[in-house]
């Protein structure tokens, strides 16, 4: 069934007020006629409604009891990397549960951001992670955020991970426990500096590998995050 999500001033009356894009897709694309059922999901409450479809009106039947996020928060900090690669993280960043992805800049990130684009990125960007969690049946939008450097997700609080493929620990990411929030941090395809990595063990990253093979940058991401998302569960 397909679900859209709304904010919560979208829902009046138990009608729903949907945006053009919206619109287009449930009535052009997906051909709705009178009497069939949606998912209405106000993702700012995280609440999911049953919803039909009445005289090109979208009305309320009832709330669903489903929650389909994960147990704890999963934050995922990705460097900068290229649009392509970091629009499939994005994607399937939000299709797996993670509650925020944040973008930093870090030393070998081949790519910076054009702050005369920025907002027109982050539009294009958005619109992925709903149509994402909207695939995924999520309650909630994950959220997206931009950082300067790793020195600005150093202090957050959250149990700390970091895929490092120079990992001496030896380490498996499945080594630890995860049944808590949860912050990995991923590195762009020319991988951590010394001083970064220093940086991030110093304030109380665990050290960890993937696999015995060096995978790339979207690789990671993406099965860091499916792995520990599994391991919440």
């Amino acid at each position: 069934m397909q679900q859209y999500m709304v904010e919560t001033s979208s829902i009046n009356n138990n009608k729903v007020s949907l945006s053009k894009d919206d619109l287009h897709h449930l009535f052009k694309v997906m051909r709705a006629k009178n009497y069939d059922n949606i998912i209405i999901c106000d993702y700012q409450s995280k609440v999911q409604y049953l919803a039909s479809v009445l005289d090109n009106e979208i009305i309320i039947q009832d709330k669903l009891d489903i929650n389909n996020e994960l147990n704890y928060q999963l934050i995922l900090v990705m460097s900068l990397v290229k649009s392509d690669k970091l629009e499939l993280i994005m994607q399937k960043a939000s299709e797996i549960g993670v509650s925020k992805m944040i973008v930093v800049q870090t030393r070998y990130s081949n790519i910076k951001l054009d702050q005369s684009k920025i907002d027109k990125k982050l539009n294009r960007w958005h619109k992925i992670i709903k149509e994402a969690c909207e695939q995924a049946h999520r309650n909630t939008l994950m959220d997206l955020v931009i950082k300067d450097s790793l020195n600005d997700i150093i202090d957050l609080d959250f149990f700390k991970v970091v895929a490092y493929e120079n990992n001496n620990n030896n380490i498996n990411i499945t080594d630890l426990e995860y049944m808590q929030d949860t912050m990995i941090v991923i590195g762009p395809e020319g991988g951590f500096s010394k001083e970064e990595i220093n940086l991030l063990e110093d304030n109380n990253f665990n050290n960890v590998n993937l696999k015995k093979s060096i995978l790339r940058c979207e690789t990671a991401a993406i099965v860091s995050c499916g792995i520990i998302a599994n391991l919440m569960k």
